[in-house]
């Protein structure tokens, strides 16, 4: 899948409290380095689909 789909997908799971997708994102947060386009940099001001994944699993754990 194509890193900004993967990047979009891990956004609506923590935005929507998919807290059985915390296995799966705290995954991606480890190992998921693959670098959004510059489309997507500007909207979410990140640069990994890592950071992405760590920033839904800060939103699902609080």
């Amino acid at each position: 899948m194509v890193p900004d789909v993967r990047c979009l997908a891990v956004e609506a799971l923590g935005q929507r409290g998919a807290v059985e997708a915390l296995p799966l994102l705290r995954e991606m947060a480890e190992h998921d380095d693959a670098p959004l386009s510059p489309d997507t940099r500007m909207t979410t001001n990140l640069n990994l689909v890592s950071e992405m994944a760590r920033q839904a699993v800060r939103e699902l754990t609080r």
